[in-house]
């Protein structure tokens, strides 16, 4: 069986690193659906339906109202990404031991933009745990599920697609990256998509772990679904 070293862990922030029982990415979802309401006069019915096609045709609500309506991105994040996450969120001494545990580059790849980034990342007690951040605006706005924002994040790690793990709640941008070469972990409660391996939330992380790890310094990982021969 054909192994490949794996050197960069690849995260995704919201839903991937904290549960989405939270209610942080919902908390959000509407007031995004706020802005949208008031920014461009529609009601409810109809931007469900807006967010949809966009969410369809440029992978983003974001992309979708820059493009169509020339809707400045700072205005959306300021008012769509809420400041308090403490509300939602509290530290996570397991998730930060897990990661420090972990002798592999790990980064940050998420569609919000920095700032809620670095407010999440915070409050779980994990922003030290991370060597680099790459968030929504490094992509020009593009974000996931888009290849181009992949290649870029290669580009800037100077490193092959087969040399990331990459961690994402979303079956969609786990797709492209698997299609590029990347090695994929679903992390949702619903086994679904072609990710090579899956866990229900982060805290499985070991799990995984301890089957791509080999000796103390080679962590090789067989392309095999987890679970599956």
């Amino acid at each position: 069986m054909s192994t490949t070293t794996i050197t960069h862990l690849v995260f995704d922030l919201d839903e991937t690193l904290y549960l989405p029982e939270t209610g942080l990415l919902r908390a959000i979802d509407k007031r995004i659906e706020l802005f949208l309401q008031e920014k461009l006069g529609l009601e409810m019915p109809a931007v469900t339906v807006l967010r949809r096609e966009y969410y369809q045709k440029y992978g983003t609500t974001l992309r979708g109202v820059r493009e169509r309506y020339g809707i400045d991105p700072d205005e959306y994040f300021h008012y769509a990404y809420l400041t308090g996450v403490e509300e939602f969120l509290t530290p996570d001494p397991l998730l930060r031991r897990m990661l420090e545990e972990i002798p592999l580059s790990k980064v940050i790849f998420s569609n919000s933009p920095m700032e809620h980034i670095a407010r999440v990342l915070k409050v779980l007690g994990v922003d030290h745990c991370f060597q680099r951040v790459f968030d929504i605006r490094f992509s020009g706005y593009l974000g996931k599920p888009n290849p181009f924002s992949y290649r870029l994040l290669l580009e800037a790690l100077a490193a092959g697609a087969e040399n990331c793990l990459f961690f994402d709640d979303n079956p969609v941008n786990l797709e492209t990256a698997k299609n590029m070469g990347f090695w994929t972990v679903l992390v949702n409660k619903e086994k679904k998509g072609p990710a090579d391996f899956w866990i229900p939330d982060i805290h499985q992380l070991p799990a995984i772990w301890r089957e791509i790890s080999e000796g103390k310094r080679a962590y090789a990982l067989p392309r095999r679904v987890w679970g599956k021969e």
